[in-house]
């Protein structure tokens, strides 16, 4: 019998100094992720809670990618080695389910008819 079920996917987020976005990219394309976005991104935190969170400077990159759960674990190594996450000031990754990203509502209405899903 065959087995049809969908892999959960994770979305995973890297906040990263200006530039290392790129880095990123380049990354998921060896790796054969096709799906990644970068944005920039800006801080407003005071250099007391940048330092705290050991992130630096204020101007980013975000990068957002998807990949299967059973690569989750693989890919966010990769990124820790090669951004050199671990250490202070390069920036932080973490991942959550791509679910997660959706409405209630949107995740009830979608493939379903009307009426049978309830929500408070």
């Amino acid at each position: 019998m065959k087995n049809n079920a969908v892999e959960p996917i994770k979305l995973i987020t890297c906040i990263v100094n200006r530039g290392d976005g790129e880095t990123v990219t380049e990354l998921c394309a060896r790796e054969g992720i096709s799906c990644s976005v970068v944005l920039r991104g800006r801080g407003t935190a005071d250099n007391a809670m940048l330092t705290m969170l050991g992130l630096g400077e204020s101007e980013k990159d975000i990068v957002m990618l998807t990949v299967g759960q059973s690569r989750q674990g693989e890919i966010m190594e990769k990124l820790a080695v090669t951004l050199h996450l671990n250490e202070r000031g390069k920036g932080i990754a973490f991942s959550i389910p791509f679910r997660a990203c959706f409405t209630a509502r949107f995740l009830c209405s979608a493939g379903r008819n009307e009426g049978e899903c309830e929500l408070d």
